[in-house]
């Protein structure tokens, strides 16, 4: 489908008349509702994604989500999708707590998934509204999957809902991407997120850092709360410099000149490069391009990394924290070991970094230790 046609099928959901798509600009005979979701989802569901898909003559799904911006970001590369469907922030803010919105909100929904005219529809949210609205205008003609906790309205519109002991709101996103492919009963071939990695930025990538001797390195420097001190990036940073380490590159999901600045400034020795601003295919082709990924767990950044297939050691705030993926190779704080008031990632020491590293760079020598 061409741009012209993806871009017509974004919504303004104000009317009921007002839907702006219909089956000329979206063949897929798969709708997928993916309404709160953010970057972090798409990229763990791109495995959830990418079956459906398979099982359309198309090959492609529609997607229906309150981000379209997100979604496009992780999804546009993969060809998975054949139109991306906006829903408003009046559609996502209806619910029980708004009853004065919800008979506008339900007559919208139902007009605009009479046009599309899917014959399944996967509805991954708990919300009783699109559950109940596809159901009324696809009559008993329509496969219905969707979430149904134990109790929820939701599950009465369901003629395929898949049941969760947990609230699946407050799960991780990649708990609930692999909840949503055992559910289906869907036998993936590869249940890992696995991102393309678009060959216009890699060449742009490329041009930009020419001068910047192989291997690289790359840091994601924020993405939490509290994040790991900038004076013990910058030691890493020194100590790889020392080692003749030079592609080492700061990178992050938003800007972060502040933090980035202060990292640059605790630098003895190093020159890294602030790769900030960069697009996710450029983000995704620096990660690609890297031999490792450093940065904290549970964040955009390593998500992306370990999506394109590149080695992570990431920093977990709480003991016992159980990576995604097995190429994060996961550092956390020791249990019984801290004499310091730190806590959560101040407590884990250039030590413990430095150990992962040697068994993941082992042509370094760290046996050097200036402190920690």
């Amino acid at each position: 489908m061409s741009n012209e046609s993806q871009e017509s099928a974004k919504l303004d959901l104000e009317s009921p008349l007002n839907t702006g798509t219909s089956r000329e600009v979206s063949e897929s005979m798969i709708g997928v509702f993916l309404p709160e979701a953010g970057l972090r989802d798409f990229i763990w569901h791109e495995p959830v994604i990418r079956r459906l898909a398979a099982e359309d003559p198309s090959g492609k799904v529609t997607l229906l989500t309150g981000d379209v911006s997100a979604a496009r970001r992780i999804l546009e590369p993969e060809d998975l999708v054949d139109c991306f469907v906006e829903l408003s922030a009046e559609i996502l803010s209806a619910d029980l707590t708004t009853p004065e919105k919800l008979p506008s909100v339900f007559f919208t929904l139902v007009a605009m998934m009479r046009k599309l005219s899917f014959e399944k529809v996967f509805i991954f949210s708990d919300q009783a509204i699109f559950a109940a609205a596809t159901r009324f205008a696809g009559g008993g003609n329509v496969h219905i999957y969707g979430y149904s906790r134990k109790i929820g309205l939701a599950g009465f519109f369901l003629n395929n809902p898949l049941q969760f002991a947990e609230d699946t709101r407050i799960m991780r996103p990649m708990n609930r991407a692999a909840l949503l492919l055992e559910s289906l009963d869907i036998n993936c071939h590869n249940p890992h997120p696995d991102l393309k990695v678009p060959s216009q930025d890699v060449q742009i990538l490329q041009e930009r850092f020419s001068h910047i001797r192989e291997p690289w390195i790359s840091f994601g420097i924020t993405g939490v709360e509290d994040p790991w001190p900038p004076t013990r990036f910058a030691y890493i940073l020194d100590m790889l410099w020392e080692r003749g380490y030079r592609g080492l590159f700061l990178t992050s999901s938003f800007p972060a000149s502040e933090i980035g600045q202060q990292i640059m400034e605790s630098c003895s020795i190093a020159e890294p490069q602030m790769a900030f601003g960069l697009s996710s295919g450029q983000i995704k082709a620096l990660f690609n391009s890297s031999l490792l990924f450093f940065g904290h767990a549970d964040s955009v950044m390593a998500d992306l990394a370990c999506a394109v297939g590149t080695q992570c050691a990431v920093l977990a705030k709480n003991p016992g924290y159980q990576a995604p993926s097995p190429l994060q190779l996961v550092i956390s704080p020791e249990l019984g070991t801290s004499t310091t008031q730190e806590s959560g990632l101040q407590a884990i020491s250039i030590t413990q970094v430095m150990e992962v590293l040697r068994r993941l760079l082992p042509l370094i020598d760290l046996t050097a230790n200036r402190g920690g």
